[in-house]
């Protein structure tokens, strides 16, 4: 199976995206903009990111989970990042349920996009 690790955007230095299969973002989403951790985030490893399966999933009240298109265009232009897919969720997670949450995406990857790497 997968190992799924947790990291906090907000909470300082993230290992490189390269140390990884695959990378699951939760982002969630404060009046129609994303955190500026996860920009920066992403705008220092768009390249790392677009080399492997990267997926967003968007956190959201329930009256904005329709934007999702809107909000994939708008991280776009902020940071050149295209994820392999997204999805909305509208809901406010309790944040020791997002690694659960986490290993159920990563667990639904399909096998044939994710490349192992050697080193």
């Amino acid at each position: 199976g997968m190992k799924v690790e947790l990291a906090d955007a907000a909470g300082g230095a993230l290992p490189p995206a390269a140390d990884y299969d695959a990378v699951v973002i939760v982002s969630p989403i404060h009046r129609g903009q994303h955190g500026h951790s996860i920009v920066r985030y992403l705008l220092e490893r768009r390249d790392a990111l677009a080399a492997m399966p990267s997926f967003l999933v968007v956190v959201t009240t329930a009256n904005r989970s329709n934007d999702l298109r809107q909000d994939l265009a708008r991280l776009a232009v902020l940071t050149g990042w295209h994820p392999t897919d997204a999805a909305a969720l509208a809901t406010t997670p309790h944040w020791p349920e997002v690694r659960d949450f986490a290993l159920r995406i990563a667990e639904q990857i399909p096998a044939a996009l994710v490349q192992p790497s050697f080193t």
